[in-house]
């Protein structure tokens, strides 16, 4: 199993999280968050590879990461460690702007949209 390349945050923010092939909502609350990625909340059925559209939204200033990503972990909720159904999001590169809003998140800092 390869290593993890970047820390994970617990964070719960008001996110959505689409399927990039017919734009239903797959989730709507981030569970963490890292550099790479994000775990959601879901009750829907997705698969592992399928793309996906994340918006974040940073409660203290308002601007949003937006980031395209691969479904990359599933949890089905039935493991006593899950609470839940939940998807991993591996974010695809972010535009320079949602990297500094991503970090001013993950670093506590706050960054105003452009």
């Amino acid at each position: 199993m390869p290593l993890r390349r970047s820390t994970r945050k617990t964070f719960s923010l008001q996110c959505q999280v689409v399927k990039e092939e017919d734009f239903k909502l797959i989730s709507e609350e981030t569970m963490d968050l890292s550099e790479s990625g994000a775990k959601v909340r879901t009750t829907m059925r997705v698969l592992t590879g399928e793309p996906v559209v994340v918006t974040i939204r940073d409660p203290r200033t308002m601007a949003f990461v937006d980031a395209t990503g691969t479904v990359a972990r599933v949890e089905h909720g039935r493991r006593k460690s899950e609470r839940g159904r939940a998807i991993g999001v591996e974010f695809d590169p972010l535009d320079a702007e949602s990297q500094k809003i991503l970090d001013g998140l993950l670093k506590g800092r706050r960054f105003a949209a452009a």
